[in-house]
């Protein structure tokens, strides 16, 4: 909201039966951000292990099947350009789920 973008809900669990939670999101217009922590650990977060990664991409499979949209950056990504960029981009995706 900061950066001129919509209102977001922390962790907001999209899926009816799964516990799966999105970092951030704006549930009128299914978008979503999502932060990978830990990419650049010297063992690897669990973004980028193997199993990790397997249970993400069923995420946000299970997430585009129901309809959203999914911003993702790694915590070395998030820089006030990206989050004023992501925050135009928040508004362009809004504006048009809303037609």
């Amino acid at each position: 909201k900061v950066a001129g973008g919509p209102e977001l809900v922390a962790e907001h669990a999209f899926h009816p039966t799964r516990k799966w939670r999105f970092d951030f999101a704006c549930k009128a217009a299914r978008c979503a951000i999502e932060l990978d922590g830990g990419a650049f650990l010297q063992f690897g977060g669990r973004h980028g292990r193997g199993m990790g990664m397997v249970k993400d991409c069923e995420k946000y499979r299970a997430a585009a099947d129901l309809g959203w949209r999914i911003w993702r950056f790694t915590t070395k990504c998030i820089t006030t350009e990206s989050v004023a960029m992501t925050a135009q981009s928040f508004r362009m995706a809004i504006k048009e789920r809303k037609k």
